[in-house]
């Protein structure tokens, strides 16, 4: 009987739980995505800057500031490049590369 005293207890201590882990996972996914970004904005820098301006806003090439581009689109453009204004970026910018570059330019807003 003292097994089913104890059971709303054990309940109300696994939603307990339950709840910390999903706030924790929350802000984990929160940090792994700042980490993301700020290798993204260093692949950025060194890649990209010279023609889409050195936060995004444009230059020779345009800004990207709320681009409208998928994530595979983007990834396309950096890899193959737009002739023959811009080149394409493979191999060096491929796989945990180019999802922190696409982290990167998702940040950037107007």
């Amino acid at each position: 009987d003292s097994d089913d005293a104890s059971a709303p207890q054990m309940t109300t201590a696994v939603k307990s739980l339950s709840h910390k882990n999903a706030k924790m996972n929350s802000q984990m996914g929160t940090i792994a995505l700042a980490q993301l970004v700020t290798t993204g904005r260093g692949i950025f820098t060194q890649n990209c800057a010279s023609c889409h301006g050195a936060t995004g806003q444009g230059a020779f090439g345009p800004n990207l500031y709320n681009s409208d581009q998928s994530d595979v689109n983007l990834a396309n453009i950096v890899t193959n490049g737009i002739k023959p204004r811009m080149p394409g970026f493979a191999p060096q910018i491929q796989g945990p590369q180019m999802k922190a570059l696409i982290a990167y330019i998702r940040s950037l807003k107007k």
